[in-house]
C-alpha cells in the first residue's frame, strides 16, 4: 500500500525531535500561515515546523498546501520545533507588497488630484486630506475562522499589540487574540515577540474575541528577556530581519530581536508606507 502522508500519521507514529536531523528532507502540507510570524507545516514531527520563506513568497503558501522536499536546517530538542526550507524551485510566485501597491495607489491618487486642481479648488483637496482615516479591523482573511477553533487547544504566536489595553497575538486565526495576563505584564511584551505553548480559554463568536492565557506567566517573561540579544552584542554592518513596531511622525521603529528596537533610516514622509506588524 502507497506511505501514507505526514498529516495522517497518529501520534504514535510521529517522529520525535531528536531523530529530526539537519539536512533530513521532508515532504508536509501548509498547516496555517501569518503574514507576521510565517508558514507552519505538518512534515510528521510531534510539532509543526516552521519554513523559513521570504515575506513576498508567503501569500503563496495557503493551508492544506502540500510541500514537497522541504530540508531541515534546524531542530530545537528542547521546544521540539523544527525549522525548514523548502526546495527554491518549488516557491509560489511573489505577491506584490502592501507598501508598493500603497505607494502606486497614491501616486494615482496625487496625478489625479493635481490634474484636476486650479486655485480655486486647492482648499478642496487640503480639506479632503484631514478626513479621518478608515480604523484598522486587525482581521487576517487567510487566518482560521472562528469555527474551526477549539476550546483548550495549545497554540502558538507573534504579539500583534502590546499597549495599556492589553497584549493581542496572531496565531492564525481570522482574529488576533487576547492573552489574559494581571495590569502591568503589558510592559514586558513587544509587537514581534514569538509565544509559545499558550491555550484558547473562550471562544466569544458573537463578540469575535479569543481569549488566551500561558501557563508560566513568569516563565515566559524571562524567556523573552533571555532571548533579547544586549545592545553590546551587536555589530555595524551586520543585516538582521525585524517586525515594525511603530510607524509615526517621530519615526519608524523595528523589532530586531534586542533589548531595544532600532530606528529605520526611511525617506521624509517614508514612515506612511510603513505598517505596524
Amino acid at each position: 500500500s502507497p506511505a501514507r502522508k505526514s498529516w495522517q500519521l497518529n501520534a504514535r507514529e510521529r517522529i520525535p525531535p531528536e531523530e529530526v536531523k539537519e539536512g533530513a528532507q521532508f515532504d508536509g502540507v501548509v498547516t496555517w500561515r501569518s503574514m507576521k510570524s510565517g508558514v507552519f507545516v505538518d512534515f510528521g514531527s510531534v510539532r509543526d515546523g516552521i519554513l523559513k520563506v521570504k515575506s513576498r513568497h508567503r501569500r503563496g503558501f495557503v493551508r492544506g498546501m502540500e510541500v514537497s522536499n522541504m530540508t531541515v536546517v534546524s531542530c530545537n530538542v528542547g521546544t521540539g520545533r523544527a525549522v525548514l526550507e523548502p526546495d527554491p524551485n518549488n516557491l509560489p510566485e511573489p505577491s506584490v507588497s502592501r507598501s508598493s501597491s500603497r505607494t502606486e495607489s497614491s501616486r494615482g491618487r496625487s496625478r489625479s488630484a493635481n490634474s484636476g486642481t486650479s486655485r480655486g479648488s486647492s482648499a478642496k483637496v487640503r480639506s479632503r486630506s484631514r478626513l479621518p482615516r478608515e480604523r484598522r479591523s486587525w482581521e487576517h482573511q487567510e487566518g482560521a475562522p472562528f469555527e474551526e477553533l477549539q476550546e483548550g487547544k495549545e497554540v502558538d504566536g507573534v504579539v500583534t499589540v502590546a499597549n495599556r489595553y492589553g497584549v493581542f497575538v496572531d496565531f492564525g486565526c481570522v482574529k488576533d487574540g487576547r492573552i489574559m495576563i494581571p495590569v502591568g505584564y503589558e510592559r514586558e511584551f513587544r509587537v514581534g515577540d514569538q509565544i509559545e505553548n499558550m491555550r484558547i480559554e473562550a471562544i466569544d463568536m458573537r463578540q469575535r474575541r479569543i481569549d488566551l492565557s500561558v501557563a508560566d506567566l513568569e516563565a515566559t517573561v524571562e524567556h523573552l528577556q533571555r532571548e533579547r540579544v544586549p545592545l553590546e552584542d551587536l555589530e555595524e554592518g551586520r543585516i538582521v530581519d525585524g517586525i515594525i513596531c511603530n510607524a509615526g511622525p517621530y519615526g519608524v521603529f523595528v523589532n530586531i530581536g534586542a533589548t531595544r528596537d532600532g530606528k529605520l533610516k526611511v525617506p521624509r514622509r517614508g514612515e506612511v508606507l510603513m505598517l505596524r506588524g
